[in-house]
């Protein structure tokens, strides 16, 4: 069984023991915080998902499943995107 990219760098992570790091159990959901480049894409996997130009600077909390991506930005959802 080949892995997606999502599930791949799930591994990664936990083998790096990276504490930022959150997941789920019925999902394989990563939690990674970035600061936004001007940009304003985030970066997954080959896809660059867009957010708010305003965020430009500040720090985003993305969120990936195999299925979405979303980024939040002190707590509140700025990119809701489908994978």
């Amino acid at each position: 069984m080949r892995a997606i990219g999502a599930d791949r760098l799930f591994a990664c992570y936990r083998r790096c023991g990276d504490s930022r790091t959150a997941t789920d159990h019925s999902g394989n959901r990563i939690t990674h915080r970035i600061r936004l480049t001007r940009d304003h894409y985030a970066r997954v996997d080959d896809a660059g998902y867009s957010i708010d130009p305003r965020i430009i600077g500040r720090f985003v909390d993305v969120s990936v499943c195999p299925t979405t991506m979303v980024a939040r930005c002190d707590n509140q959802i700025v990119a809701p995107h489908d994978r």
